[in-house]
């Protein structure tokens, strides 16, 4: 898998797909070894302040249409870590560029079982829950493996299809539950490598960011905000297939292209 560091115009809605890479790596790990090399965004953009201007000069026009709708809102090119990836909904493939908080300094994912305990939590919380299907649908299986008793006998039903039913038809707790539990026991079986991935695509929404600040009177840890810069601390406290293989060739300008064209079908 191939992960990017990258400039947009916007990671959902109309410019989704205008964006430029910074950085390309091999995986998401050595990824973020490298923006943890700069203690906050600043940081960061100073280091890739000629590639940004340029991407700001290529999509010009995109970010001044941005700009119009969203009055009094500015926009200089927002950064995710990214990679791409598919998965099969409704038993067609659809391709999808998966973004993931960056990572800095101090940050530090929480261990295994906190992590466990912070995922089982937060996505029992309906919004979240809304925001797992509306924006990281892919890492929920399509493995046909529970099946519901129906009027005319039994159906098979996906990971896809119990959450979908879900959010449309009247948001029961236990299809909920059954979602998240079969997600959890498939994180447990992942090998490191996407147990990583899984966790970094949750991070945020499931609280799995352990901060670190370094004093003269010790290490602060788990802190829930990102602490201002300057904060005083006191001491006192598709067809199924053909993605797939551009995946795996590693043909990524035909990929964004790709969904761009399936975008502009819809």
């Amino acid at each position: 898998m191939r992960c990017f560091l990258s400039v947009f115009v916007e990671r959902f809605g109309e410019f989704s797909n205008c964006r430029s890479n910074l950085l390309t790596l091999t995986n998401l790990k050595d990824l973020d070894k490298c923006t943890m090399l700069y203690r906050n965004a600043k940081e960061l953009r100073e280091n890739f302040d000629e590639e940004i201007e340029k991407f700001k000069k290529d999509y010009e026009t995109q970010l001044e249409l941005w700009k119009y709708k969203h009055p009094g809102k500015t926009n200089n090119g927002k950064i995710y870590a990214n990679f791409i990836t598919s998965s099969i909904i409704k038993n067609r493939e659809k391709i999808f560029i998966a973004t993931v908080p960056i990572m800095y300094a101090n940050d530090k994912l929480v261990s295994f079982n906190e992590a466990i305990d912070h995922i089982a939590y937060y996505l029992d919380i309906d919004s979240n829950f809304e925001k797992l299907f509306n924006e990281k649908i892919y890492l929920l299986n399509d493995e046909k493996h529970l099946k519901r008793e129906e009027e005319n006998g039994f159906i098979d039903e996906t990971e896809y299809n119990l959450a979908y039913d879900y959010i449309n038809h009247g948001r029961d707790a236990v299809l909920r539950r059954e979602v998240i539990n079969r997600l959890i026991d498939r994180i447990r079986k992942m090998d490191d490598d996407d147990k990583y991935v899984t966790f970094r695509c949750l991070m945020n929404l499931c609280h799995l960011n352990k901060r670190e600040i370094y004093t003269k009177k010790g290490v602060i840890s788990n802190i829930n905000d990102r602490i201002p810069q300057n904060t005083i601390l006191h001491s006192s406290n598709y067809k199924y297939g053909y993605s797939s293989q551009l995946i795996q060739s590693e043909n990524d300008d035909e990929l964004y292209q790709l969904k761009k064209t399936n975008k502009e079908k819809r």
